[in-house]
């Protein structure tokens, strides 16, 4: 059994994730063609390094970006546009829904704080450090394991969480 559930995308991820790219698009755009190699390097140097920090930055948002769930008998997987998160149900201590107040006031740690979705480390007072996986700030699930939390998004979390509970106690 592979079940297989696309991440659904809200408003705010979509809006968020257009406004940084046109800014990226725009400001690489305006670097390349002000840079002149007739200039101090001082000045095309910093040029080049702020655009392969936003290249940086836009590699990292794309390729972070969940794409959909998987769960079969062994595991749990996040599948980005780029590898996924495996989370083994031997390792995993609870697992259950939450409402987006228990994520609310979070701190990025690293990641994106919605461009491409909410991916990356952050940290709050409820749930200390925690990776979160999302597209929108509903439909949340958060698991603990051994070693580290979770949260993401999913329509079908009600039977997500009972599907990976029958498997984590026995």
């Amino acid at each position: 059994m592979n079940k297989r559930i696309f991440f659904g995308w809200s408003n705010d991820t979509v809006i968020i994730t257009t406004v940084f790219g046109i800014i990226t698009i725009a400001v690489l755009i305006y670097l390349f063609k002000t840079i002149s190699f007739k200039d101090p390097i001082g000045i095309w140097g910093v040029k080049m390094a702020a655009a392969l920090i936003i290249i940086a930055s836009d590699i990292y948002m794309a390729t972070t970006t969940p794409v959909f769930l998987i769960y079969n008998e062994s595991e749990l997987r996040i599948k980005m546009v780029l590898g996924s998160k495996k989370i083994p149900y031997i390792e995993i201590v609870d697992i259950q829904n939450i409402e987006p107040s228990v994520i609310s006031k979070s701190t990025r740690r690293f990641g994106s704080g919605g461009a491409g979705g909410y991916t990356g480390l952050f940290y709050n007072k409820v749930l200390g450090n925690y990776y979160i996986y999302a597209t929108e700030k509903r439909n949340l699930v958060l698991i603990e394991s051994k070693t580290k939390k979770y949260v993401f998004n999913c329509y079908e979390r009600d039977d997500l969480v009972a599907f990976v509970k029958s498997k984590t106690e026995k």
